[in-house]
């Protein structure tokens, strides 16, 4: 795997813990990343490391919710990606 590709993983997933239910389209606009990379992007973290990243329809909108972080450990990635200058990403 690609240090772009790591990179754009993990922004997706800072994405899927920061924002307020994030759905596909709000992680597109919020970040630049194209829809079918955010959805490649949320395949990969489910089957690579484990996570539970289930879809969530309330009322009219769908988004994403993390249930269960795999093998990654929550607090370590938000202690090293929080502060991440992710807005120069040559994503």
């Amino acid at each position: 795997m690609r240090d772009k590709e790591v990179l754009r993983k993990f922004f997706v997933l800072w994405a899927l813990d920061n924002f307020h239910k994030p759905s596909t389209k709000d992680i597109c606009d919020r970040t630049g990343i194209a829809e079918v990379s955010v959805k490649r992007a949320i395949s990969s973290l489910r089957a690579i490391f484990g996570m539970r990243i289930v879809v969530v329809r309330e009322d009219k909108k769908t988004y994403y919710t993390i249930v269960g972080w795999g093998v990654l450990n929550a607090s370590k990635f938000r202690a090293q990606y929080n502060g991440y200058a992710w807005h120069n990403l040559p994503i």
